[in-house]
């Protein structure tokens, strides 16, 4: 999804209509938890479809995730060496029990409407650099990444303190075929958060859905 940011197409990661199949490596008890422990509604802001289940693989974090991480060929990286991060890894998480739900405005359709979502993923026995990554290289605060004429600009953004541990960045795309998002993950006991916002948002209001995201998170799974 990011990667064709780059590219400058459209970015928003889709929530498919259908709901994934419940695997017999995807107990069906841990995603009903899942949905369950999932908010209702934020702000202003209504759930577009009722929750989805499925492998962490088949849901939107994990696009998200893979996008940024992998570089289109040819492109540039400033500064160099530099190791993105937007949400836990899709390799060691691909297959873990997870629920997602959408989030927009009553109403609004609008291309630049703000839209939001938070999913909930099985920690699996995985550990938390899994989920936060190894943490942020000196020098790597900002980095840019240009293909084609389009440039990716990478921003970590510290979010509020969670549970065992929280990360969150800010992924600004210079095409204008593609929205500015902001993502937060976090670290429960068994579980992990993830919440992203895509829209005319500011770090106030990411933080708050981080915050009551991972409050509710903690009320009904520990």
């Amino acid at each position: 999804m990011i990667v064709a940011t780059v590219g400058g197409c459209a970015g928003s990661p889709a929530v498919k209509e259908d709901r994934p199949s419940r695997q017999t490596a995807q107990p069906a008890v841990a995603q009903d938890r899942f949905e369950d422990a999932l908010l209702q509604s934020f702000q202003q802001l209504i759930p577009i479809t009722a929750p989805k289940s499925g492998p962490y693989s088949s849901l939107p974090a994990a696009t998200l995730a893979a996008g940024v991480q992998q570089t289109p060929p040819g492109a540039t990286v400033k500064p160099m060496n530099c190791a993105l991060w937007a949400g836990p890894d899709g390799k060691q998480f691909g297959t873990a029990a997870a629920s997602v739900v959408a989030f927009r405005k009553s109403g609004d359709t609008s291309p630049g409407g703000v839209q939001a979502w938070e999913e909930l993923v099985s920690s699996a026995g995985q550990s938390r650099q899994a989920a936060l990554g190894a943490g942020l290289r000196p020098g790597c605060r900002t980095v840019w990444v240009s293909h084609q004429g389009n440039t990716l600009t990478f921003e970590e953004k510290p979010p509020p303190l969670l549970g065992n541990g929280s990360r969150g960045a800010v992924l600004t795309p210079s095409s204008p075929n593609s929205r500015r998002t902001w993502v937060v993950t976090f670290v429960g006991n068994g579980y992990v958060g993830v919440v992203f916002m895509q829209g005319e948002v500011t770090n106030a209001q990411m933080d708050a859905f981080a915050t009551a995201a991972y409050n509710k998170a903690r009320q009904k799974l520990g």
